[in-house]
């Protein structure tokens, strides 16, 4: 990865792990890391939508609505973007080389 590309990181642990560190001798590849990362949005997604819908709704109701509707659409996107990853990492490792993931 040259010095101009885009850089991406992730906290882990309390430890901040980039696109181009090694984890157990593999390195999380740009595309792999960008699918996790859609990840880490849509988690974060869901505390922006609760804090929404109580501060409209109330506790009790918000969690009514996140319950029986933003729950079960959210883990279908996220069962889409694990696929993804898994379809990343399958490619990185397959295809491209044996140590990129």
């Amino acid at each position: 990865m040259s010095k101009n590309s885009e850089s991406l990181a992730l906290t882990v642990k309390g430890q901040s792990i980039h696109d181009t560190d090694i984890i157990e001798n593999y390195f999380i590849s740009k595309q792999t890391w960008k699918f996790l990362s859609c990840i880490l949005a849509l988690h974060d997604l869901y505390g922006k939508v609760e804090d929404a819908l109580t501060e409209m709704y109330g506790e009790e109701r918000a969690d009514n609505l996140i319950g029986a509707e933003y729950n079960k659409k959210s883990k279908e996107l996220e069962s889409v973007l694990y696929s993804f990853v898994n379809d990343s990492i399958n490619e990185n490792i397959c295809v491209i080389s044996f140590n990129k993931i």
